[in-house]
């Protein structure tokens, strides 16, 4: 998943594994997400409140909306 994360995470000198315990993911998480991983919308939602970004800024948004169709999808079947 195409993502400014690592970007972000250097202009505000912040590491992986604090950015994990902020918004209460495993470091794997953040390391999955910095390695272009898919992300879930939840972490996704999370990783821009603490930047205060909307997630289309961080995120590619057709990614974004693939991801929030295909949980959709998983909650009515």
């Amino acid at each position: 998943m195409e993502n400014n994360l690592s970007f972000l995470m250097a202009k505000h000198n912040i590491g992986p594994s604090e950015l994990a315990r902020e918004i209460k993911v495993s470091r794997n998480t953040i390391q999955r997400i910095l390695r272009k991983h898919n992300a879930s919308a939840e972490t996704m939602f999370k990783i821009a409140n603490y930047f205060k970004k909307d997630v289309e800024d961080i995120f590619c948004i057709e990614n974004v909306l693939h991801v929030e169709r295909r949980r959709s999808n998983q909650k009515s079947a």
